[in-house]
């Protein structure tokens, strides 16, 4: 029998999702291909990891199996070609590991249109 923890940790991404609302951009004023959401204050424990690319349409990870859009709830900034997030700066083709986990409800994320909608990973806020 599974720990009734779990369950929850299971369920707080889609929670996450679905009542998180839309930022209007990622480093203050609009646009730009990084994704967003507001978390509302949940936590999540699940890992995403892989390369990071950067493009003018999409920031995404490749994690070898599958490619993930990452959303983040603040703490990031985007400025030629590179993601700083908290404090650490990621370059196009850098590893990078982020704590959160993967939603299927995308109604408070802000995705931008040439992002991938299969997988999109909310990263706990820091």
């Amino acid at each position: 029998m599974a720990h009734p923890t779990m369950s929850v940790r299971r369920a707080l991404p889609a929670l996450a999702g679905v009542v998180a609302v839309g930022l209007g951009g990622c480093s203050g004023a609009g646009g730009g291909p990084v994704a967003t959401y507001d978390s509302g204050g949940a936590g999540m424990d699940a890992m995403l990891s892989g390369t990071l690319s950067i493009t003018e349409d999409c920031v995404t990870v490749d994690g070898g199996d599958q490619v993930t859009v990452p959303a983040f709830d603040g703490g990031v900034e985007l400025a030629d070609g590179v993601l700083r997030f908290r404090g650490v700066d990621y370059t196009d083709g850098a590893k990078i590991e982020l704590g959160g986990g993967e939603t299927t409800a995308l109604g408070g994320v802000r995705l931008p249109s040439g992002c991938p909608t299969d997988h999109v990973f909310l990263v706990a806020p820091g």
